[in-house]
Order: C-alpha cells, then sequence, then structure tokens
C-alpha cells in the first residue's frame, strides 16, 4: 500500500504537510533520503511502545501528556528483593526529593512504582513482627521458666541449642542459595523452639525423676540417657518429615525443608554435648512445680478410673472433625502468601495509569525455538491483534512486532520497495504534482539500488540502542534456548474470543496471569500435598521400627494425626482457607503430637509413676513454650506468619489434649 500510486500521493501530501510544521528545518534535513517517511513513522511506532496514554518530552525530560507529571525511569543492578541494596536506594531517592521539594516551597508530591518497593515493605513488616512476638515470646518462656524451675540460668542455657540450630539452619541456606528470606527465618525460627522441647523435656525428667549418676558421668547426662530414645525418636521423625518437603517444585519449601533439617539435627546434637553438662545437680524445689505434678498424676488417675472420659475426648474430636471437614475450603492463590501494602498499591496504580495504561496481568507470548522463529510468530500476532481489535475484542495493544519484525518481514519490505513496478516513474508523478522539484530525492533511490542491500535489524541492534528500554521488557528468554516476545493489551472484552483466534496460530499463547497463578498455586497445593503424605509415611515407619509394637505405635501416632485433622476443622469452622503454609505448619503439629506422644508411651511402658508424671509434665510444658513460641504468631500483621501461629496454636493445643489418649490406645492394665 505504501509503493501504491494512492500511497504515494499521501506520502507526498504528508511530507509537505511536515515541510509546514515547527519541525520543517530537520525534516528538511531527511527527506531526500525518507521521502516516504519511513522514520517518522517508526518513531511513532517506538511511542506506542511507551503505552497508549504514553510520555512526552519536555526540555529533554519524559512528562507525562497533560504536562502535570515529570517520570523518571530507574534502573538497580541489585535485585529488587535484595533488602540491603535496596533499603539504601528508596532512601536517597527520598533524600533527593526533599531537597527539591524544600526549593519549591514544599508544593510537590512523589508517586513511585516498583517491585523493590513491596519487598522492603514487606520485610520491614515481618521484621517488626518478629522482633515485637519475639520480645513477648521471651518474656513469656521467662516467666514460665522461673516459676517451674526458679532459674534463670536453665533458661539461658535453653537458649544454647536454638541459637546452634539458627546458625546451622542459616549457614545450610545461604551455603545453597546465596540468600535467606524473612519467612523462612521466621519460620524457621519458630521451627527450632520445637528443638526447646529437648532441654524443656530434659529439665523436667531432671527436676521430677533425677537419674542417679554413674562414674564419670554428670546428673545431667545420666537423665538425658534415660529419655535419650524419645528425644532422639522425636528428632528424626520431624527432620524426616520435613526433609521430604526438600523435594518441592516451591523453592521457598526447599528453603524451609533444608533449614528445618540443618537446624534440627544441630539442635539434637547441641543437647546431647552441651546442655547436660551446665545443669546443676539437682534441680531446685519449687512448690508450685511439685503442685502441678502432682495435679496431674491425679488427673490420670481419675482418667483411668474412668476411661470413658478419654474416649469422650477422642469423640469429641471425631465431631469437630466431622463437622468441619465438610467446610474445609483450600485457597490455590499463591498470592494469598503475600500482602501488599494498601497505600503503596494505591500510589504503584496511580503511577501505572499516568505512565502506561496497559494491562499488566493479561497478555500474548509469541514462543520460538530461536528467536527469529519467535519474532516470525509475533508478526502474525500482531495481525490476528489488530483483526481482533477491529472486532471490538480489546481497546489496544503494545506490540515489538510495530518496530522489529522478523528478518524475513524485513527482507520482505524491502524487496517490494526494491522492485516495485515503475516505481521512479509513479514516484516522481505524484511527487511531481504536489510540487516537488524532480532530482530531490536522488539519495533515497540510491539506497534502493545498493547491493548487496542492508542487513535486517536485529534485536541485538536494538537492545544496543537508546532505545533499548522500551523494548527491553518484550522479550524472554526461556530454557533450551527458547525466546518469547510478549505483546501487551489494554481493555480486553472478550478473551475467549482472542483465545480462539490465536489457536490458529502455533506458539502464540494468552496469558491471564491470575489463572496462571491459580493453576499453578493448585499445583504447589496437590504435590505439597503429596509430600506431606510421604512425609507422614516416612514419620510413621520410623515409630514402626522405634517401638516395632503396633499397638504402642498407634499410640504414639495416632494422637498427633488427629490433632492435625482438628486442626484443620477448626480453621474450617474459622471460615479460614487451608492454605500452603497451613499445610506446612501442620507437618510442625505432627511432629510436636509425635513427640508428645512418644514420651507418654514410652513413660507408660515402664510403669513408672512417677516418670510418667514427669513425662506429663514435660509435654504440658513444651506445649506452653510451643504455644510462646510459635502460635504467638497468630498476632503478626503478615498473612503468612499469622497462618503459621494460628495453625500451630491450635494444633498444639489439640495435640495437649490429645496426648492422653495415648495411654487408652495402649491398652494399660492398671
Amino acid at each position: 500500500a505504501l509503493v501504491s500510486d494512492a500511497g504515494l500521493r499521501a506520502a507526498a501530501r504528508r511530507l509537505k504537510r511536515r515541510l509546514s510544521g515547527p519541525m520543517a528545518l530537520l525534516v528538511a534535513r531527511g527527506a531526500p533520503g525518507d521521502p516516504l517517511s519511513i522514520m517518522p513513522r517508526l518513531f511513532e511506532r517506538f511511542a506506542k511502545l511507551r503505552g497508549e496514554r504514553g510520555l512526552t518530552l519536555a526540555g529533554g525530560r519524559f512528562v507525562t501528556r497533560d504536562g502535570r507529571h515529570a517520570v523518571l525511569f530507574l534502573s538497580s543492578k541489585a535485585s529488587a528483593f535484595d533488602g540491603a541494596a535496596q533499603r539504601p536506594l528508596l532512601a536517597g531517592l527520598r533524600a533527593a526529593f526533599e531537597a527539591v521539594n524544600r526549593r519549591f516551597g514544599g508544593k510537590l508530591v512523589l508517586d513511585a512504582s516498583g517491585v523493590n518497593r513491596f519487598a522492603v515493605k514487606t520485610e520491614a513488616t515481618i521484621r517488626a513482627d518478629i522482633q515485637r512476638i519475639s520480645i513477648i515470646s521471651a518474656v513469656g518462656l521467662l516467666a514460665l521458666m522461673l516459676l517451674l524451675f526458679r532459674s534463670l540460668r536453665l533458661l539461658l542455657v535453653a537458649s544454647l541449642p536454638i541459637g546452634v540450630g539458627m546458625l546451622a539452619g542459616c549457614a545450610a541456606v545461604l551455603a545453597v542459595y546465596g540468600q535467606i528470606h524473612g519467612i523462612t527465618l521466621a519460620f524457621g525460627a519458630s521451627l527450632l523452639g520445637v528443638s526447646f522441647d529437648y532441654v524443656v523435656h530434659l529439665y523436667c525428667h531432671h527436676a521430677v525423676v533425677p537419674a542417679e549418676p554413674r562414674d564419670g558421668v554428670s546428673p545431667g547426662r545420666a537423665t538425658l540417657d534415660t529419655i535419650w530414645k524419645a528425644v532422639l525418636t522425636g528428632a528424626a521423625t520431624t527432620t524426616a518429615g520435613f526433609a521430604a518437603l526438600g523435594a518441592s517444585p516451591f523453592g521457598g519449601l526447599r528453603e524451609v525443608a533444608l533449614f528445618a533439617s540443618a537446624g534440627i539435627l544441630a539442635t539434637l546434637g547441641a543437647t546431647r554435648t552441651l546442655v547436660p553438662a551446665m545443669l546443676p545437680a539437682r534441680a531446685r524445689e519449687v512448690a508450685l512445680r511439685e503442685r502441678l505434678v502432682e495435679a496431674l498424676a491425679r488427673a490420670l488417675a481419675a482418667l483411668r478410673r474412668r476411661r470413658g472420659a478419654l474416649w469422650a475426648l477422642v469423640a469429641i474430636a471425631l465431631v469437630i472433625v466431622a463437622v468441619g471437614a465438610p467446610r474445609l475450603r483450600r485457597s490455590d492463590e499463591l498470592v494469598s502468601l503475600g500482602q501488599l501494602d494498601a497505600k503503596l498499591l494505591a500510589e504503584d496504580n496511580r503511577v501505572r495509569r499516568r505512565v502506561a495504561h496497559a494491562e499488566q496481568m493479561v497478555f500474548v507470548a509469541a514462543l520460538g525455538n530461536d528467536e527469529q522463529a519467535a519474532l516470525r510468530v509475533n508478526d502474525r500476532v500482531a495481525e490476528v491483534l489488530a483483526a481482533a481489535r477491529a472486532a471490538g475484542e480489546l481497546r489496544a495493544f503494545r506490540s515489538l512486532a510495530d518496530v522489529l519484525p522478523s528478518a524475513a518481514r524485513q527482507r520482505a519490505i524491502a524487496k517490494t520497495l526494491r522492485e516495485a513496478p515503475r516505481l521512479r516513474e509513479r514516484f516522481d508523478a505524484a511527487f511531481g504534482a504536489a510540487g516537488f522539484k524532480p532530482g530531490v530525492f536522488a539519495p533515497f533511490f540510491a539506497e534502493l539500488r545498493r547491493s548487496p542491500p542492508a542487513e535486517p535489524l536485529s534485536y541485538r541492534e536494538l537492545e544496543a540502542s537508546p532505545l533499548s528500554t522500551l523494548a527491553r521488557h518484550t522479550r524472554l528468554a526461556l530454557d533450551g534456548g527458547r525466546v518469547a516476545f510478549l505483546t501487551l493489551l489494554t481493555d480486553l472484552r472478550d478473551g475467549d474470543a482472542l483465545a480462539r483466534r490465536l489457536k490458529t496460530i502455533d506458539g502464540a499463547r494468552l496469558v491471564r496471569q491470575e489463572a496462571l497463578m491459580a493453576r499453578a498455586g493448585r499445583a504447589y497445593q496437590r504435590d505439597t500435598s503429596r509430600l506431606l503424605v510421604v512425609g507422614l509415611v516416612v514419620v510413621l515407619m520410623l515409630i514402626g521400627v522405634r517401638y516395632r509394637h503396633a499397638r504402642r505405635s498407634a499410640a504414639a501416632f495416632v494422637p498427633a494425626l488427629l490433632g492435625a485433622a482438628v486442626t484443620m476443622a477448626t480453621l474450617a469452622l474459622a471460615g479460614i482457607a487451608i492454605d500452603l503454609v497451613a499445610m506446612t505448619s501442620l507437618l510442625v503439629v505432627v511432629s510436636m503430637g509425635v513427640d508428645y506422644g512418644v514420651f507418654l508411651v514410652d513413660a507408660a511402658a515402664e510403669q513408672h509413676e512417677r516418670r510418667l508424671a514427669a513425662s506429663l509434665l514435660s509435654v504440658v510444658v513444651a506445649g506452653l513454650s510451643t504455644v510462646l513460641g510459635f502460635g504467638l504468631l497468630a498476632l503478626s500483621e503478615h498473612p503468612v506468619l499469622r497462618s503459621i501461629g494460628l495453625t500451630a496454636m491450635v494444633g498444639i493445643v489439640a495435640c495437649m489434649l490429645l496426648a492422653p489418649a495415648a495411654i487408652v490406645l495402649m491398652g494399660e492394665k492398671r
């Protein structure tokens, strides 16, 4: 159409109009080599890549088309999620703006957009939550330990294995991934609170039923030896359960699995090697602790006489599960794992509306085995989108095909120009009729006759030019050398119709990120569910190997499993959907419940009333300490931490109440 008679007449009129405009001198300089205004039209297409509303230049700076907002584009070498790099960058930008604003009397307003702002805000929220909850947790644990043991020393000694576990977990994650996410740190720190139970069990048994010291063995070590099998079993089941998550396709879960496994093993080693030697030969007598031990012993004796009460407790748990199970909802959305600050989000939307009006959540991807294959697909996508726009299925689109067609299309266009029949004759007639002198456009025809013709423009050349920022976001490098070019859409009105059009193009995909993330969420949920089942099977196998007795194995495992079921049912009754984080937290609940069951089963098997009372005390203290260290995350503002805390709090309380059922399951004869 460009070199048809009508196209040539239109080009002549267009050039004449531009020569009478304010840019006449600049146009006159380029017109002899570009009478068809190819370059100006190319720049207009580049302007389209800036968005429908787009930007304009004023004094060499970007401003919005209404002239009210100056726009500055920045990119950082560091990742947007690198808080150490992004915090000073954002602070520096704010300080620079404040300095400029003072010069203008404080009348300026700064709006900004960027993933880094959300990442820094999320990190700050998590840090603040962890700090606040850690203080509350520390105060609660301090009060609990002082009330029951009257010893600040014991609390300090108990913190030593946890510190070792934190260092080991951080070192393992940093060695493998090079960085550690705040969620991993929060979840891992809370999980290592489970390891605090190992020390709690040792303290309680050392205070209530201390072992007789042997030659060369400290009293603390002698006591630890009496419960070591139970401690080792608990650590093994917890580590095995989380190790199963190491096969998850979700990177966050793999990070948590590595942190937990390394941290728990290190904590176990520190408990074995460091803690016993630091315990006093005899624990201080504490009246409150003795009264609690006696109360637990009396309660257990009453339950033995009235076994129906224990079965009633189990029945209540089953009723909760039966009522809650039909209401169980699963959250597949990965976005539910995060929480965007409302103020930042509103500001981000304002910036995007002013700078670019394309929708960020819907786009078309043109895929190919190499760059040229992807560009050829992109050419066809642009044609289909133009037809869809004409049919009213969308309002606009922004495609790289406008400025970088495939090499094949560029050669075809050049060939059309060079081989157009009687081009010089028809050109002179059209431009002569518009008042242009013959021979003025000789440079244009000399370029057409050049041999060999110029090579097609490549993406690499475009990327190396000052126009790279306008095109860089449209290209994705995929695995296996494959390439994708993205076309952003504006106001998609009939996605199904557009999807049907694109099905005719091999390699074209309409991508709706919301649906894509939902599918990814379902896949992660499905894979994580399978891994959790694998983890539970491994835990059950370890329990079976430990006891080699079906009834005792069931007594140690079933209450924990029932506690997890009660947790899910309770969350469902509260209207809380089960997401990826809650499912992972359930593994902690099962691990804790198994620990409680193992200690009670071991103590009951020994037929030693005082030891059984000590185990009951250790279960109660361990449960309370876990609620203080883990369950308090329910107070967090961040949804991930809050989900961890709620799940843990409900689950641990359920396991504490169901733990005595282990004795019933054993079928004790008294």
